[in-house]
């Protein structure tokens, strides 16, 4: 009976680290309500329940005294608990099965660096050994487990900041069903039957054994690794293809927009002519429906047609919104940017800026600023705009002020991409109540 206590003790080391490895990268997962209690309860059941994989494994190790047939039995053992863990995330997190099953596979992997970590240390120094020759049954068995969970803690807060916390930075998308079910399985078995194959080829030499775990662990860490590479790519090309995809929703606007400026031009042209022509001696208020008709009249003139055709459109809006709307740009030198680029760069920086004015409640307070300047041969274009409250940062960027999802906060994230496209160094700045963002363009661009 002692010696399958060694076995269920083995288990519960196995199930904690488990735990604890899983919790790391599951830090940022949606929780049900009661997380706390659903957590600890879950994971005593499994604790509990582990008695019943390891009960057949020491059967089965202890009637066959077959090295092969014993190490068929722990793959078994352990894939049960591992599957008991994984169902008690779901019943504690709101996440789906796979990415529960990937934050439990990378929790294993971190159990596997602490076990190699233990054996090792165990193997050079000959530890246990020592515990239970020197010390009581209770007395041994405590310090072992209270050593191993210090262990476990060291080697999991290192897998947390090596690896967990750098994940959490992407991990904003849950990773595809064939990546997920990939590297799950890969983890899986590649540890498993190594860790197998390791003990049905374990021998008397100390180093080789060393050698052994160390080669194991470091698959394991070059698994971690690969998690965090593939997670960031993903988010990569993610994000850049919401940015594509409302970038091209600025250019067809821009277009829509140039030909409804380009209609109202030419109208706005001919009924200045029949009032001028058929107002006279008639006592028409002439001023008056100059004025009205003038509202539409695209007279900012940068040098820029993309630029004036956005300025005259936020224009018209900020006329009719009490918005001061002030002009200062010499945009002629900004040819090298692209007709695409300019309707995002300038049409996230405009609209951003009176999404922010639009919060203000003082009308003397509602004003943005456009300023586009050559600079010692470079190019000065800044959008500044007055705001209320204190800009919250996401990524290093201010998060937008828009309610609701869609593609919300990812208008910055266009700017500083053009910006770095064309060698611009782009920088923002809240103080004194206004919001700046600025980039500064090397005129030899391409």
């Amino acid at each position: 009976m002692a010696f399958l206590f060694f076995y269920l003790f083995g288990s519960w080391v196995f199930v904690l680290t488990l735990s604890m490895g899983e919790f790391i990268f599951s830090v940022s997962y949606a929780r049900r309500e009661k997380f706390v209690l659903r957590y600890l309860l879950s994971r005593a059941a499994v604790l509990a329940l582990s008695s019943l994989p390891t009960a057949l494994y020491y059967v089965a190790d202890v009637t066959t005294q077959n090295v092969v047939v014993s190490n068929l039995a722990v793959i078994v053992a352990y894939l049960m608990m591992f599957a008991m863990v994984v169902l008690s995330m779901m019943f504690s997190y709101r996440e789906p099965f796979l990415r529960c099953l990937v934050s439990g596979t990378l929790g294993f992997l971190c159990q596997n660096i602490f076990y190699g970590a233990y054996f090792i240390l165990d193997e050079l120094t000959g530890l246990n050994i020592l515990l239970y020759s020197a010390l009581s049954f209770p007395a041994a068995f405590t310090l072992a487990f209270f050593l191993q969970l210090v262990i476990a803690a060291a080697v999991l807060a290192a897998c947390y900041f090596l690896f967990a916390a750098r994940a959490m930075r992407y991990a904003v998308y849950p990773m595809s069903p064939l990546s997920s079910v990939t590297i799950a399985a890969v983890a899986l078995l590649f540890v498993l039957v190594f860790n197998a194959l390791g003990n049905i080829f374990n021998t008397d030499s100390t180093m080789v054994n060393v050698f052994v775990r160390l080669l194991l662990m470091t698959c394991c860490i070059g698994i971690l690794t690969l998690y965090v590479i593939l997670v960031k790519d993903q988010f990569v090309e993610r994000e850049s293809a919401i940015v594509s995809q409302l970038d091209d929703e600025v250019r067809r606007h821009y277009t829509q927009m140039k030909e409804t400026m380009e209609l109202i031009d030419i109208k706005c042209h001919d009924i200045k002519h029949y009032i001028a022509a058929a107002g006279a001696g008639k006592g028409i208020a002439m001023d008056e429906l100059k004025d009205l008709v003038t509202i539409y009249d695209t007279s900012v003139k940068t040098g820029n047609d993309v630029i004036d055709t956005l300025l005259a459109e936020r224009a018209l809006y900020c006329s009719t919104h009490g918005i001061r709307l002030t002009v200062i740009a010499d945009a002629s030198c900004l040819s090298f940017i692209s007709t695409g680029d300019m309707c995002s760069l300038f049409g996230n920086m405009i609209e951003n800026a009176v999404e922010a004015v639009r919060q203000v409640e003082e009308e003397d307070r509602r004003l943005i600023n456009v300023n586009i300047r050559p600079v010692a041969g470079q190019v000065f274009f800044s959008v500044e705009n007055t705001f209320v409250g204190k800009p919250v940062l996401e990524g290093g960027l201010p998060k937008t002020s828009k309610r609701g999802g869609g593609y919300h906060g990812y208008g910055m994230k266009s700017i500083r991409m053009i910006a770095e496209k064309y060698d611009g160094v782009f920088s923002f700045s809240a103080e004194g109540g206004l919001f700046r963002v600025s980039i500064l363009f090397p005129t030899s661009a391409k």
